[in-house]
């Protein structure tokens, strides 16, 4: 008697070998077609006046569906060898020409070089994106509240300050790259007007970020005058 296999067995979908899962897929498929042969071979029993084209017609339809059958476990065994061809995200560089709109609740990902986009001038808005989506902070984030602690991928200067853990406040103002500016504007909350901040430095030149350094390095941000004039006392550091 034929030993009867463990459905465990043949649960290809947890199966992370592509040896192992097109052995299976190719068990199963095999298996399907014994199974259609023994039918066609019951029904010929039971009807034997069949004719002749009734026969042709299963047949054919046996062959069509071993066709389609092997058909799709083809194109699932090649989904799955084209998955595994390609690195998981995290361990991808950042490709900022490709960057969605948002991308809520993302986790650090490993550090990309600053030479990854080397024909790709950075801007005060793609550096602020950039360093939140390091700290794994959503664009639609306007929640005031306490810095979570850094993940071990986070650069040092964009780690939270003491003050930050311990203190509520608004979450723009982790993406800036300088410890002591954030700090400053913590303690300054409620006092300078934080919505014209933003509106400012959306609105008017505000910083450079110098070619081929990455946005978390703070020498890589340029404060212009006109801003300055405004707002430098809340960036000394």
């Amino acid at each position: 008697m034929a030993r009867r296999s463990d459905p465990v067995d043949d649960d290809w979908h947890s199966v992370t070998d592509a040896k192992k899962r097109k052995q299976i897929q190719d068990r199963l498929a095999q298996r399907a077609r014994r199974q259609r042969l023994r039918q066609a071979k019951d029904s010929a029993k039971r009807k034997p006046e069949s004719s002749e084209t009734s026969a042709n017609d299963t047949t054919r339809n046996d062959e069509s569906q071993d066709l389609v059958s092997a058909s799709a476990c083809e194109a699932q065994h090649l989904s799955f060898k084209t998955m595994e061809s390609e690195p998981p995200d995290y361990l991808k560089p950042l490709d900022i020409g490709n960057m969605p709109i948002c991308m809520a609740g993302m986790s650090a990902r490993a550090f990309p070089s600053p030479t990854a986009q080397p024909f790709f001038r950075l801007t005060v808005y793609s550096a602020l994106y950039i360093n939140g989506e390091i700290l794994g902070l959503s664009c639609s984030t306007t929640i005031p509240g306490k810095s979570a602690p850094a993940g071990p991928n986070v650069p040092p200067p964009l780690r939270p300050t003491e003050l930050q853990l311990v203190t509520i406040h608004p979450a723009f103002i982790d993406r800036f790259p300088f410890p002591s500016v954030r700090d400053s504007m913590i303690s300054l909350s409620g006092i300078f007007d934080e919505e014209d901040l933003v509106r400012d430095i959306f609105t008017m030149p505000s910083f450079e970020l110098i070619p081929g350094k990455p946005p978390w390095d703070a020498s890589a941000w340029k404060i212009m005058k006109t801003f300055a004039d405004k707002w430098g006392y809340l960036f000394l550091y």
